[in-house]
């Protein structure tokens, strides 16, 4: 996978998230622990794009 499509796929990825969270909210559904839950695995995923990225992409 190159470092544009995987950017990409991450930042598709964030806002779907952002949009789920947003209608949990709406409904007054348990919004934290998905908040807390999803910012885990999220930021766990682009941690692990940038250390193994290595700032190849960077211009």
């Amino acid at each position: 996978m190159t470092p544009q499509l995987s950017a990409r796929n991450l930042i598709i990825l964030s806002i779907s998230y952002g949009l789920a969270v947003g209608a949990i909210a709406a409904l007054n559904g348990p919004v934290t622990p998905v908040a807390v839950l999803g910012g885990l695995i999220l930021g766990g995923l682009w941690a692990v794009r940038g250390v193994m990225g290595g700032g190849r992409d960077r211009s």
